[in-house]
């Protein structure tokens, strides 16, 4: 079992799925995107149900909307023509599984937010972290941001935070429960 797939193992428990999905994570990671064909090929017969566990998990994504670009509005499509992509943080989340053996959000928000040229990447872990205690269905508001903000003093944040997706906290709490 390589790093990753103790990572996933321990997120996931889904045994030989969790080493296929771990598979078509590496390709889509280094290249952005994968489509249902290659995934066929490398997983011998589990393509679809290695796609339903990667979109459950919001792991890997379908490419084809229904109107917009929001998770929620991805159509999973399994056919040879389809494509499906890594969200940002899914890609800093697998490189560093694959070099360490945890799923560490903390880590991961970390460099994506550096990256994106937040120049207070440092403290994004501990927003997410909080937006989680006051997420419903993992979900949080503009104004909930504003008011973690402003208790922890931390004035603004680039456009970078506010734009980014806030559907991360599944993320989060999963690293802090089997980051061991």
């Amino acid at each position: 079992m390589n790093k990753l797939e103790k990572a996933l193992s321990g997120l996931l428990s889904h045994g030989e799925l969790t080493n296929s999905l771990a598979q078509v994570l590496v390709l889509a990671s280094e290249r952005g995107r994968v489509s249902y064909r290659e995934v066929e090929n490398m997983v011998n017969g589990d393509a679809e149900d290695v796609l339903l566990l990667g979109s459950e998990w919001r792991l890997l994504l379908p490419v084809r909307t229904l109107k917009s670009a929001a998770w929620e509005d991805r159509l999973l499509v399994a056919k040879p023509e389809e494509l499906y992509e890594v969200p940002n943080i899914v890609r800093y989340l697998v490189e560093d599984a694959r070099k360490t053996g945890r799923w560490e959000a903390g880590q991961a928000l970390s460099e994506l937010f550096r990256e994106m040229g937040e120049p207070n990447w440092e403290r994004i872990p501990k927003l997410v972290e909080e937006l989680g205690k006051q997420s419903r269905d993992y979900r949080v508001t503009a104004v909930q941001i504003k008011e973690i903000c402003n208790l922890y003093r931390w004035g603004k944040f680039t456009s970078s935070v506010k734009d980014a997706p806030v559907r991360l906290m599944p993320f989060l709490q999963s690293s802090q429960k089997f980051s061991n």
